[in-house]
């Protein structure tokens, strides 16, 4: 059953872009997805709300394979750039997919 990861991270004030261009240009994703096989997808996501807020979304094919990231050594050393720009504490939680729908392609 694939999972899914959600992991909101608050900014120090001003610090929310210095986060994106990390994501961006680290390639902190892609990492994940070089590290972990069972790295389906991931996106980053800016609140347009709050400007402090960044949540991190990955789909993975099991918990197994998350629970594979969060003991990855290649995490640990991401957390090392990201920790630094932080107001606190991230939260993070891991979901099993239960019911997922994709728009069917519209043909032209």
């Amino acid at each position: 059953m694939t999972a899914r990861s959600v992991l909101f991270l608050r900014t120090q004030p001003g610090d929310r872009e210095r986060l994106l261009a990390l994501y961006r240009d680290r390639r902190i994703l892609e990492e994940a997805a070089a590290t972990i096989p069972g790295f389906i997808e991931g996106e980053v996501l800016a609140s347009p709300a709050d400007a402090s807020l960044v949540c991190v979304t990955s789909l993975w094919a099991s918990t197994a394979d998350y629970d594979a990231w969060l003991a990855s050594p290649v995490r640990r050393s991401q957390g090392e750039f990201i920790v630094p720009l932080l107001a606190g504490s991230p939260e993070g939680w891991v979901f099993d997919v239960s019911i997922a729908v994709e728009q069917a392609p519209t043909s032209t």
